[in-house]
């Protein structure tokens, strides 16, 4: 059972600009986090990098460890293999997911 996701100088970038930079998190098992913002801040950003479905078109940068395990050097299959059972995701607008799935690295 895993004990802590932390997020090491994420970035995620388009072909013309960034929109998201640096981003340093540590989220410890059992304790609740709210992540806020303002519209277009790059909250949805950050937790679809987490998940794994940004749209290919996205670049990313930075580390996504799962206590040592570096999320984003994953292959597809092994990150699938979390879903659910280690790692999940409640979306606020829950009809989102399934384009963000069919347009993912993931999908």
């Amino acid at each position: 059972m895993y004990k802590k996701l932390e997020i090491r100088n994420l970035s995620v970038s388009s072909k013309n600009a960034i929109l998201v930079k640096n981003i340093n998190l540590r989220f410890q098992r059992g304790t609740p986090l709210v992540l806020l913002g303002e519209s277009g801040s790059g909250k949805s950003l950050i937790i679809d990098a987490i998940m794994g479905s940004l749209s290919k078109d996205l670049e990313i940068k930075g580390e996504i460890l799962l206590d040592e395990i570096d999320l984003l050097k994953l292959s597809l299959e092994e990150r699938r293999a979390l879903w659910g059972k280690d790692i999940a995701l409640l979306p606020q607008e829950p009809w989102r997911f399934r384009p963000y799935y069919e347009n993912s690295r993931a999908g």
